[in-house]
């Protein structure tokens, strides 16, 4: 009987998961370049302490993998979703940063990081990262193990598992497209290209149930920028990727600009600046929303008037 192609068949999230977690808990040059990945700042002075693999909070959900490192007293987890092919769950990484806050509250550890693992593919039809702090895609992961320097049959598995996954994935999941969330985007498409082009947003494709942000990043908006309306919220961000550590002078710098209706928040590693809008119904009928819709805007607009300034700041 000829043998299958394929050494697993078919791959599941648990099955990635437990690669991971073996790498993480065995090689330290792998949890060196991990912590790399996630913007942990001088990984090489980091003590490892564990990694665990599908942690339950009572009411929060669970976490694919946390792996837990610290540094003198300083303790800092990282939180992991792990994806294939399965469609993300409304406010998952929401979710992920509520057990990270609820752990900083109940003494497991002192600061946390969020991080999404899945293919490319899956991660750009999503944004890239989505509300988490942080992206590993598996070909990143794949190239690691390809790469490695011991050149074992240990890490050829590894690299060719993490192909199999990437093909799976590439073979197995399109958005499944929700009727009344692409109708929710269209129209608020028209009505953004008609009153608002400056916002210069682009005609949307079939959308799934969970696409909740809709992103502008005009041409005139700096690189690093961009603007985020939160529809489910009722948020408008000015998103500063990677600004969090300069919340402070930030905040200084940006006293004078800001009015009562904007406000400074860290968001995950970067820094917006939010204004609270009415909240839009996902799969309500738009032409009942459209105030809602165009009060985002408004802010959206506003924001980036106030994005030109303060580059002057």
């Amino acid at each position: 009987m000829p043998l299958p192609e394929l050494f697993v068949e078919s791959l599941g999230e648990r099955d990635i998961d437990l690669v991971l977690l073996e790498e993480l808990n065995a090689s330290s040059d792998f949890r060196f370049w991990w912590l790399q990945q996630v913007h942990i700042p001088e990984p090489c002075a980091w003590e490892f302490m564990g990694v665990w693999h599908s942690v339950s909070h009572p009411t929060l959900g669970e976490s694919d993998i946390v792996l837990l490192v610290r540094q003198l007293t300083h303790r800092h987890v990282v939180l992991v979703e792990n994806k294939i092919d399965a469609p993300p769950q409304p406010s998952q990484a929401e979710r992920y940063r509520l057990r990270g806050d609820a752990g900083i509250k109940d003494g497991s550890w002192d600061a946390f990081t969020t991080c999404i693992v899945a293919p490319a593919q899956y991660l750009d039809v999503r944004h890239r990262e989505a509300g988490y702090d942080a992206a590993i895609d598996y070909e990143g992961i794949k190239a690691w193990f390809d790469s490695n320097h011991e050149k074992s049959s240990r890490s050829a598995y590894r690299a060719r598992l993490l192909g199999q996954a990437i093909d799976q994935q590439r073979r197995g999941y399109t958005p499944k497209q929700h009727p009344l969330v692409t109708a929710l985007w269209k129209g608020y498409w028209l009505t953004a290209s008609s009153e608002f082009p400056e916002l210069a947003m682009s005609e949307p494709g079939p959308k799934p149930a969970a696409s909740e942000w809709i992103q502008f990043r005009p041409p005139s908006i700096a690189p690093n920028r961009r603007i985020i309306h939160k529809l489910t919220t009722g948020y408008v961000d000015l998103q500063l990727d990677g600004a969090a550590q300069q919340l402070d002078q930030l905040a200084q710098r940006y006293r004078n600009l800001l009015g009562n209706d904007i406000s400074l928040l860290p968001t995950g590693k970067s820094v917006s600046l939010r204004m609270v809008v009415p909240v839009v119904d996902l799969f309500g009928e738009p032409g009942t929303q459209l105030d809602s819709m165009r009060a985002g805007m408004r802010a959206a607009l506003q924001l980036l008037t106030l994005s030109r300034a303060i580059e002057n700041t």
